[in-house]
């Protein structure tokens, strides 16, 4: 398990493991700031799903051009939730509604 600080100086814990077949599987802990997921590969699919019990999980997904749009356009994961989509990219970022909000992920490589 790795400790990454956000912007903010707040701790987050995540953990990543590679799978066979060209998943990739992450999980772990943020806060109320933005934190970057990187992934090994550009992913062909992913699933996110928030491990909280209470907590919702915020996903935000890169743009076309490379940037995030940081605004009103992310993704919400109630407690207990998934989110499965087709999505090609090498990282996404994640908050959550509350500081220690859990989730974790599959990504399938291209």
């Amino acid at each position: 398990m790795a400790e990454i600080n956000d912007r903010n100086g707040q701790t987050q814990k995540q953990t990543a493991e590679v799978m066979p077949g060209g998943a990739h599987q992450d999980s772990g802990t943020v806060g109320t700031s933005w934190a970057k997921v990187t992934f090994p590969n550009p992913t062909r699919s992913i699933i996110i799903q928030n491990t909280h019990a209470s907590n919702d999980l915020y996903v935000l997904l890169k743009k076309k051009n490379g940037d995030y749009n940081t605004g009103t356009k992310y993704f919400t994961v109630g407690a207990g939730k998934t989110l499965s989509m087709d999505y090609r990219s090498n990282e996404i970022k994640v908050k959550g509604s509350l500081a220690n909000t859990t989730w974790q992920s599959i990504a399938t490589e291209e």
